[in-house]
């Protein structure tokens, strides 16, 4: 959530022990972190909230390109009269159990946000667990080489 143009900048550390870091500019239309969400201004967040929306592509032989949308307000506490509330972690695991992939999330970054996997050894349907930052936990599978996603 961007008030204005401003750098934005990603560090990851993958499990080969290499840093992968990176930057670009971002434009920002106005309102930003000091603007409530869409969802607190419609008033519906919380019939949505935790709903997840997803897609999963075999890239070639051993990887899968996972995309998950999950509803949240993802709130900065920056706004009067509205606490921090935002996700703060996100795992991946093959249907087997194994973990394929755990993001933790130090703030909010968007709402109703978006996050972008690419796993290795996928077989089967990956499930997708998140917590947010009053505990509540939200959860979902997705099939490889199909856009629909089905609560567990």
């Amino acid at each position: 959530k961007l008030d204005q143009r401003t750098p934005v900048r990603a560090a990851v550390l993958t499990t080969d022990g290499v840093w992968h870091v990176s930057g670009n500019w971002i434009d920002a239309a106005g309102g930003g972190c000091s603007a409530p969400p869409v969802s607190r201004v419609k008033g519906d967040w919380a019939d949505h909230l935790g709903e997840m929306h997803g897609a999963a592509w075999v890239l070639s032989g051993t990887q899968t390109r996972l995309r998950v949308t999950l509803r949240h307000p993802m709130d900065t506490g920056l706004v009067e009269n509205i606490a921090a509330y935002n996700i703060e972690r996100v795992t991946v695991t093959s249907s087997a159990g194994t973990p394929l992939a755990d993001l933790q999330v130090f703030g909010a970054v968007a709402e109703d946000p978006a996050f972008t996997f690419i796993v290795d050894d996928a077989k089967g349907p990956l499930s997708i667990a998140a917590r947010d930052s009053s505990g509540l936990e939200f959860d979902g599978v997705v099939t490889p080489r199909s856009a629909a996603l089905a609560a567990k």
